[in-house]
């Protein structure tokens, strides 16, 4: 008969060699296996950036929006490399690649030539320096601006003043009747 603690201690033992196993495939493969997992179960929507160095190559995890390549370099610095006419994508263990060198900051194409005519960092920065300036507006702008607040507070203004003339003119709508009363004896000169 076999008991119960036996069949979780088996699958206790199982979990741990699997873990084991998953975790030195990771440490072999350097960096490899998680952007791979992360690409594959993405079902399209990501890609293997291959980042080749004079020492070694590592992976990353990128997209495509609008025509450039973007992956995140380190953890804050995000990339955005220009995608050329010429074929730069291929197709291995069934999810798309593309290769980059970081000495050039460019993209490879298929026959190991790289893109040129385009800097990804003066790019990059000439963005954050266009998304970072001030904003100058128009004097004819302003001017039309004030403007109006002139007007709706002169409108606010006359308003709260026809308001109030509304009011004295209830109250003395009221007190007319008995004004009147007070005068019968004055108009008629105390004659009756």
């Amino acid at each position: 008969m076999v008991f119960p603690w036996v069949i979780l201690l088996q699958a206790a033992y199982y979990s741990v060699v699997m873990f084991l196993t998953i975790f030195l495939m990771a440490a072999l493969l350097r960096g490899f296996l998680w952007p791979y997992f992360r690409v594959r179960t993405s079902f399209g929507k990501y890609i293997l950036v291959k980042i080749r160095t004079p020492l070694r190559d590592y992976f990353k995890v990128g997209w495509v929006n609008e025509g450039f390549l973007i992956y995140k370099h380190k953890k804050d610095e995000v990339k955005m490399l220009s995608i050329p006419q010429e074929r730069c994508f291929y197709k291995c263990m069934n999810v798309n690649w593309i290769d980059v060198d970081e000495a050039l900051n460019s993209i490879c194409v298929q026959s190991y030539n790289h893109v040129t005519g385009y800097d990804a960092v003066k790019y990059s920065d000439l963005l954050k320096r266009a998304l970072m300036k001030p904003a100058v507006g128009d004097n004819k702008e302003k001017i039309i601006l004030m403007l109006l607040i002139v007007l709706v507070v002169i409108g606010v203004f006359c308003g709260y003043m026809l308001f109030m003339q509304g009011k004295v003119l209830s109250v003395m709508h009221q007190q007319i009747p008995k004004i009147l009363e007070g005068m019968k004896g004055l108009v008629t000169g105390g004659v009756v």
